[in-house]
């Protein structure tokens, strides 16, 4: 799921999504930053991987390989 920066809006949102042709993720406007929050997120380009039961397994920065070789790793 992408989750957008504090006070966004679903506009810029939708706007996003389309320039970056990512129409096959879920995203979300988080425009209260509850979801920053409850994650710590402090920046944009911070990604936390959670597996299927809801764990963190990561939290912070990744490369795009990176972050493909982890999401390939949860669904293995």
């Amino acid at each position: 799921m992408g989750v957008a920066g504090l006070g966004s809006g679903d506009d810029a949102m939708a706007q996003f999504v389309a320039q970056h042709n990512l129409g096959g993720v879920t995203h979300l406007a988080d425009d209260q930053g509850m979801v920053w929050r409850h994650f710590g997120v402090i920046e944009q380009e911070f990604f936390v991987v959670l597996d299927k039961a809801g764990t963190v397994v990561h939290k912070g920065p990744l490369s795009t390989s990176d972050l493909r070789q982890r999401l390939a790793a949860l669904v293995a």
